[in-house]
């Protein structure tokens, strides 16, 4: 049954729209639901919302591009998405609601004001100038590995990595509220870890410049935070503080996180942060995908084998994937770097650590009991991770973008 004859008029919900390369991306902000819709579709779409009748939308198509539009299945498709309605029917409501909808819009720009923006600025710069005179403040390997009081040092630090995890979200979430955009929050994976996550698919209703703030928020509070305990350590050794050696311990085993989380972000063989910033900066669709493909066709070519026709991507589009073929294999490399020099070394020091524990008996007693069990399950984490990340990379999956 068609639900739009050609005398019937159609109800247009308020749509954002933005232009883009290929088109015009139109959307719901209440249901966070977009569509990236040729020119003369978003033309069809204004006339049915200026009172057209579906004829006349397609009589006026006609006029301008001299074809007969399908306007028929054009609103099927935007009937499905919830843009559009036959005339007296009920609006469909957004099927999930938003959370932390408490923060209000003024607060939250507050939050993310050039003021807030401008001071941590100064702590990274404090930060940069700590590092430059007393360089040892940046931690290695051996910050997160605890010989001794194994279990509360590994479980206090699980605790607050999903804690500052669930700050970085809610920077990006805040971001997006001070644009006037509401987020979803929930728990998701990257690789092998469970994190928390924020579903921001509002924000492609804003401006291409509006949306960097709300993209790298979660990285720039991980940054901040970082410097912050990087001039505390750095306060410390100079003699400014008297901290506690445990204190000081579990502060580099903590900006040790924080470190490797920005350095994540570069990982750009993964849909990161930093990703997006980039997609967003170049205007690209599908950034990974072609690239991966761009890649593949080198190596099919160097084997004398058929490439995959990439015909269909402007030649613009192109010569940034050749740029960014450099920035991806970059990626790689800086994560083989954080394997070989962070994550190997942990793993092997926690195996002598399990190893010489069950050899001298010592996991027999109370304390060390729960230290080994603790340490057994950091390094099944650790070698579970480790398995998964390999396996991701020699036998590609559709996350990895490989």
């Amino acid at each position: 049954m068609n639900r739009y004859p050609a005398d019937s008029r159609v109800i247009v919900e308020p749509l954002a729209r933005q232009p883009d390369t290929d088109g015009v991306l139109v959307g719901r902000k209440d249901t966070a639901v977009f569509l990236l819709l040729p020119t003369d579709a978003v033309e069809v779409l204004d006339d049915l919302a200026a009172g057209c009748t579906v004829a006349e939308a397609q009589q006026r198509h006609f006029a301008r591009h001299g074809e007969v539009a399908d306007v028929e299945d054009l609103l099927a498709t935007l009937e499905e998405h919830g843009f559009v309605r036959p005339e007296g029917t009920a609006r469909r409501e957004a099927e999930k609601g938003f959370h932390f909808a408490w923060i209000s819009e003024r607060w939250a720009q507050r939050l993310t004001s050039i003021p807030v923006l401008a001071a941590g600025a100064l702590v990274v710069g404090a930060a940069i100038l700590a590092l430059i005179l007393e360089p040892s403040t940046l931690p290695g390997w051996r910050a997160a590995y605890f010989p001794e009081n194994t279990a509360a040092g590994l479980l206090a630090l699980m605790v607050f990595g999903l804690f500052t995890t669930f700050i970085h979200e809610m920077a990006h979430l805040t971001a997006a509220r001070a644009r006037g955009v509401s987020c979803r929050f929930g728990i998701g994976n990257q690789l092998w870890f469970l994190v928390w996550e924020t579903d921001m698919t509002g924000i492609w209703a804003l401006p291409r410049r509006q949306r960097y703030l709300p993209i790298l928020a979660g990285p720039l509070i991980d940054l901040v935070t970082a410097a912050a305990l990087i001039v505390v350590s750095y306060a410390n050794v100079r003699g400014w503080l008297a901290l506690d050696p445990a204190v000081v311990q579990f502060g580099r085993a903590l900006l040790l996180i924080y470190v490797l989380r920005i350095v994540w972000q570069c990982y750009f063989f993964l849909r990161t942060d930093f990703y997006y910033a980039l997609t967003n900066l170049l205007g690209c669709r599908n950034l990974m995908g072609d690239t991966v493909v761009l890649l593949r066709n080198i190596t099919a070519r160097l084997r004398r084998k058929p490439l995959t026709d990439q015909s269909h991507v402007p030649e613009g589009e192109r010569r940034m994937l050749r740029a960014y073929a450099v920035i991806w294999l970059a990626g790689r490399g800086i994560a083989f770097s954080m394997l070989l020099f962070i994550q190997l070394p942990l793993l092997f020091h926690y195996l002598q650590l399990l190893v010489a524990s069950v050899r001298e008996g010592t996991w027999r007693a109370a304390p060390s009991g729960v230290s080994l069990i603790t340490a057994i399950f950091f390094t099944i984490f650790l070698l579970g991770g480790l398995g998964l990340w390999l396996k991701r990379l020699w036998w590609p999956g559709k996350d990895t973008g490989v």
